[in-house]
């Protein structure tokens, strides 16, 4: 977007107009869009916009602004354009706010469309607004509901001292939320998840029976993953759960059980698929000491 003789066009009707008070001419405002100092342009505009008593950072289709004005505003939202273009000025929520209040009130302006071509701006406003929401890390909060399976090892002795593993088979649901930090693309979060679940415990090997349903355990698990997004909908993570798990095995008469609480880490991998506010993940991975891979379902609700 390059300015052109329609803006030399508009300084003129400005300074006709003496919109701008002392201090300032012709050649000195073109000398500045030629130099790309387009900030001074825009302070130029806000200055005199307070000598109308007019707020420039604020735009409301509840006032009626002169044609005069409607000029100064199309030239303040070209210039911050090219500002945020030529990287002068860095995109932030409140200027905007600021361009989309300025367009949304050009609908009522009656100016010459070939002269102040605001659908243009709009088009070049659009795309900088996209471009920047994409590459904009912010933080989200959502909460979760996930169904959770693993096998777990226990080590046995049993009355005779004769010693043997015990595998666990834990399944089911874990409720909690989370952080997110991310952009567009790329992203962290953090989750925390309280599950109590059932297990079934059992070892028939030829020296050591033993056997225990509806177990309960108590886990925490504790996940900090990196996210990355191919499509818009889509996102691959990769992450570390350290799980706190306790159960309350009992011991075969005589004998006694270990490892009931452990602290443990490991890795996954999930997939997940948003829609509107809500997204479903599957991950898969591997937890040290355990004996089988660590799989989750998960719903995920935006907050």
């Amino acid at each position: 977007m390059v300015l052109t003789k329609k803006i030399f066009i508009i300084l003129i009707i400005f300074f006709t107009s003496s919109t701008f008070g002392k201090g300032f001419s012709i050649d000195n405002i073109l000398n500045l869009i030629s130099e790309k100092k387009y900030i001074k342009v825009i302070e130029l505009v806000d200055q005199s916009l307070k000598n109308q008593s007019i707020n420039p950072n604020t735009f409301s289709s509840d006032t009626e602004y002169n044609k005069i004005t409607q000029i100064k505003l199309f030239l303040k939202l070209e210039s911050m354009l090219l500002a945020i273009r030529a990287s002068q000025l860095e995109m932030t929520m409140a200027r905007l706010e600021k361009m989309q209040q300025i367009l949304e009130i050009s609908d009522d302006f009656d100016l010459d469309a070939d002269k102040y071509d605001f659908d243009r701006l709009r088009e070049v406003f659009e795309s900088e607004s996209e471009s920047w929401k994409e590459s904009r890390f912010t933080f989200n909060y959502f909460a979760s509901i996930s169904y959770f399976t693993w096998n777990y090892a226990l080590s046995l002795t049993d009355s005779t001292g004769e010693n043997a593993t015990l595998y666990s088979k834990e399944r089911g649901p874990c409720f909690g939320g989370g952080i997110r930090y991310q952009n567009a693309m790329w992203g962290i979060e953090s989750g925390l998840c309280y599950g109590y679940v059932s297990a079934t415990v059992g070892e028939d090997s030829t020296n050591v029976k033993y056997n225990q349903s509806k177990v309960p355990v108590d886990a925490f698990i504790s996940t900090t993953s990196l996210i990355w997004r191919p499509k818009d909908r889509v996102a691959i993570k990769i992450g570390m759960p350290i799980i706190y798990h306790s159960g309350d095995y009992k011991p075969p008469v005589g004998g006694s059980i270990s490892d009931t609480n452990q602290i443990s880490y490991g890795y996954l991998i999930a997939n997940e698929w948003s829609f509107r506010n809500m997204a479903f993940e599957i991950s898969y991975g591997d937890i040290k000491n355990y004996p089988s891979s660590f799989w989750s379902f998960k719903l995920i609700f935006n907050l």
